[in-house]
């Protein structure tokens, strides 16, 4: 290049980029709501205005939670929270740190739709504890003092030393506090969750090493290392040293100036120990503490070691259904027979373009149940619609073949139980923060509200008894799961009162219920007696007995938590010890939950596109003085600025920067709009100017995902002028591009099957202005194939193909000659000696990259370019906690032997 990497051009092509402040979903629902304001002492609210009620819900909770923490972090009052609700189905809550000039904010949405926040303990409607969770994140990446609370005020908002903490102190934090804030929810009050981390340990012999912590670390697959072993850690360190060193490690670190450097040492001036030391002295105590828990005499395994993750059900006269994930194999669906014998089984990953669904795993399901003959099986999996949020399509299988024959889609909820004639579907359908359950007509489509139920609590796990008359179900409160029955003349009756994770009923028959219990700190299988109002313990699992089901010959066959995994175990339908006598006139005269406290409101208005738009929230100027290439001092002077409204529909981005060594200064802005959301239009303009050559870019473009296809279609026009042109090479007109998709993968192999295709196109007009009439087409396929027998391998193979069609002036098309990180970070105006290539836009580089080709080119006005690799992976998932104590955590994942 002419000046190698020029500090302007990278100023140009990065420091102040426009993007979305949301994803696309999120952004939609922003979009097609009426949004307001809701102010109060801690919170800055932004919720859909038709939604009051479970905003306040949500905020109240919010708002006392956050109070409590900046408490026990002596935080002074660093201004409120900004909280985004959305009605966007994204399961998922977020805080996003502070960077690059994009505040700190939290996203929660009004409700989630997977069963597994129920199995969590935090319910799909009570969002307000979710956002507890989230809460603790906010106080902890406020807590910035000295070096870096000056560089944020300077520039604006750069980043904060919070994110430099390893994630299992970020995550068991929050999580520790999930539970901690208020009424006894979350995680660490979940026998669900708490099995996953015994049963771990067991496994291990409580020798965990410190990678044990790390989120790539796949062993605890699906719960996440970070969660999981980062809470029983945090657990640990609170127990033995008190909370308050927690809130005094994160203080230390907001103060630190050489991170991410010397987390360690901060541990250890807080704590007198490294991490690494007292992570050990965490694993000598769960040696000294394991109790070998063994499976009853009366258990049997039916299947050993299913998979990592999986769900079960079966019924009287019915096969046993199952979902597994295994890690070394793909998500599959398996009928078996009541003896364990394989029937049928099928790989649900697809992979063709308009394929029925996209997501396949075993955590999304709900809602498996049996038609009365065992001939039809319906579940709920959760899909991702056109916008990428979660919708839930019911699936009907053929239990002869485990064929999927027919899906419903939209169903917006929680899966059910079908009705024994197969007529219908009970699911639980979620508005805001309010869930109820309606019954689908599967011929016909139309609804049938069943509950009328308001705010908190929820059904879940709705179960249809044998006749179809009656459903039981469970109700989330601030004290735990309860059990309910909605009568044949639609009264509802409660079953239960003291809140002891009572999840998930099952009809044996008319009188009797088999659900999940929590008995001695575990979930264990329990009969429910409807006439006599008794509850009986059946199981005892050594750490947990999971989608408990009976068969119809007195027995119940069950997940059994083993290991790192699930096993197909079976158990007789027999009481252990003296039943508990629920007194129901009592338990139905009780209060569902306690009244929340009144919140306070500072101020409830509509929202303006005005809110913040015009304040930078990144300014970044610089000025540098550097060796002129003839003697002398060369000054380069930038500054940088970024803003949107708090909403998003509006963002800007604004470059400018001038080097003593040009004729001219250069600059680049940006804005981008969010009000058609899904679609994010956005317009740049930009000059340019290095040595004696400049660029002059302006272009409009509209951007979207379908499903999981981006598509962007824009307008482009370049100006280029310099010496090593005849003139200047102006390239201006439409274009479009597309790609797809789709793959299956393993824990341990990765991606084991894939498709992926990608179109583009534009069209240059010399009669709006270009040097030429050319047409740029570009296609691309690639697969991803298992060889057979070897788990952890697979073969990549790909095809793309370039042509520039009409008039042009010569051989533009370049394969190889580039490496893909100069082409990453080469910026508008930057050529090489002697070069036309156009680099900084990419549509106009006519560069094809080829591994191996980076240092030797080709050129032609077409090519076709074909690839193949073939890769293993030697699994290893083994860290420590810190490298020489200066340096953060290192995990080595694995070695990928790649042949291409």
């Amino acid at each position: 290049m002419n000046r190698a990497l020029p500090l302007a051009a990278l100023l140009l092509a990065g420091c102040a980029t426009l993007s979305p402040r949301f994803p696309q979903d999120v952004a939609a629902s922003f979009a097609r709501e009426q949004m307001r304001r809701l102010d109060t002492a801690n919170l800055q609210v932004y919720y859909p205005a038709r939604h009051a009620e479970p905003a306040r819900r949500i905020a109240g909770r919010l708002e006392r939670c956050a109070t409590e923490l900046r408490k026990l972090a002596g935080t002074q009052r660093e201004g409120r929270f900004l909280v985004f609700l959305t009605e966007s189905d994204f399961n998922n809550a977020y805080v996003q740190p502070v960077v690059l000039g994009y505040p700190q904010q939290m996203v929660v949405p009004l409700h989630m739709s997977l069963e597994v926040f129920d199995l969590y303990d935090l319910g799909s409607t009570a969002n307000g504890d979710v956002s507890c969770h989230e809460a603790v994140h906010y106080v902890e990446l406020e807590k910035v003092r000295g070096f870096w609370r000056g560089l944020n005020w300077f520039f604006g908002g750069l980043l904060t030393p919070q994110s430099f903490k390893d994630p299992w102190f970020t995550e068991g934090l929050a999580t520790f506090y999930e539970g901690r804030l208020g009424p006894p929810v979350g995680r660490p009050h979940s026998p669900f969750w708490r099995a996953g981390l015994e049963s771990g340990i067991a496994a291990e012999g409580g020798a965990l090493d410190a990678g044990s912590l790390s989120p790539y670390n796949r062993k605890a697959v699906p719960y996440g290392a970070s969660y999981l072993v980062g809470l029983g850690f945090v657990g640990y360190l609170a127990r033995t040293y008190g909370e308050e060193k927690l809130w005094r490690l994160v203080d230390k670190q907001g103060s630190s100036v050489f991170s991410p450097l010397g987390v360690t040492l901060r541990f250890k001036a807080v704590y007198g120990r490294s991490i690494g030391a007292l992570f050990d002295d965490y694993t000598a105590e769960l040696k000294a503490s394991l109790r070998e828990r063994e499976r009853p005499a009366d258990q049997r395994v039916l299947v050993g070691q299913i998979g990592s993750q999986a769900r079960m059900a079966t019924a009287p006269g019915a096969p046993i259904a199952l979902l597994v994930e295994g890690r070394d194999s793909e998500v599959r669906l398996e009928i078996r027979e009541p003896d364990g014998r394989v029937r049928a089984s099928r790989r649900l990953t697809k992979l063709l373009p308009l394929r029925p669904w996209i997501v396949a795993s075993a955590e999304v399901v709900s809602g498996m149940s049996f038609t009365a003959d065992g001939r039809w099986l319906y579940l709920v999996s959760a899909d991702i619609d056109d916008e990428q949020a979660f919708e839930a399509r019911l699936w009907k299988v053929d239990t002869r073949d485990a064929s999927v024959v027919r899906t419903w889609s939209g169903l917006r909820g929680v899966g059910g139980c079908v009705s024994p004639d197969g007529r219908s579907y009970v699911y639980v359908r979620i508005e805001g923060d309010t869930g109820n359950l309606v019954r689908l007509d599967l011929e016909s489509g139309a609804s049938e509200q069943l509950t009328r139920l308001d705010g908190r609590g929820a059904p879940s796990a709705p179960a249809c008894s044998p006749d179809g008359t009656r459903i039981a179900f469970s109700r989330k409160f601030d004290h735990g799961f309860d059990l309910f029955v909605r009568e044949a003349d639609g009264t509802v009756r409660r079953l239960t009162s003291d809140g002891r994770f009572n999840y998930q009923p099952r009809w044996i028959d008319e009188r009797r219920l088999v659900f999940l219990r929590e008995l001695d700190g575990r979930g264990q299988a329990h009969l429910f007696d409807l006439e006599d109002a008794t509850i009986s313990p059946v199981t005892d699992a050594p750490f947990l007995a999971f989608d408990v089901a009976p068969t119809g010959d007195g027995q119940l066959v069950f997940l059994n938590r083993e290991g790192w995994g699930w096993s197909l175990d079976a158990a007789p339908i027999a009481p252990r010890g003296e039943p508990v006598v629920q007194a129901l006139a009592a338990v139905n005269a009780m209060p569902l939950s306690s009244p929340e406290p009144a919140i306070v409101v500072e101020r409830d208005e509509p929202y303006s596109q005005l809110n913040g738009l015009f304040l930078p929230t990144l300014h970044a100027p610089l000025l540098l003085a550097l060796p002129g290439e003839g003697g002398g001092t060369r000054l380069l002077g930038a500054l940088s600025l970024v803003g949107s409204d708090r909403l998003g529909f509006h963002t800007w981005a604004l470059n400018v920067s001038y080097d003593t060594a040009d004729r001219l200064p250069s600059f680049a802005l940006s804005y981008g709009n969010y009000l058609a959301a899904p679609w994010f239009i956005d317009l740049n303009a930009a000059y340019v100017q290095l040595d004696r050559t400049s660029d002059r870019e302006l272009s409009l473009g509209a951007t979207r995902a379908l499903w999981t296809s981006p598509v962007r279609f824009d307008f482009l026009a370049l100006d280029r002028r310099g010496p090593e042109f005849v003139g200047a090479q102006r390239f201006i007109g439409p274009g479009v591009q597309a790609s797809y998709g789709a793959g299956a993968a393993t824990i341990y192999g990765g991606l084991r099957r894939a498709l992926t295709m990608g179109v583009g196109a534009h069209y240059y007009l010399s009669a709006l202005g270009s040097r030429y009439d050319l047409a740029d087409v570009r296609g691309q396929i690639g697969v991803v194939l298992p060889p057979p027998l070897l788990k952890r391998s697979a073969f990549e193979l790909g095809v793309v193909g370039r042509a520039l069609i009409g008039e042009h002036p010569g051989d533009l098309i370049e394969v190889g000659g580039v490496s893909p990180a100069l082409f990453q970070v080469t910026g508008l105006g930057a050529a090489r000696a002697d070069d036309s290539q156009l680099f900084g836009v990419p549509e106009l580089a006519f560069v094809e990259l080829q591994r191996g080709y980076e240092d030797q080119s080709t050129r032609g006005r077409a090519a076709a370019v074909g690839s193949a690799a073939y890769r293993y992976r030697f699994v290893i998932d083994y860290g420590w906690a810190s490298l020489l104590y200066l340096f953060p955590s290192l995990f080595l994942r694995e070695v990928d032997v790649e042949a291409f």
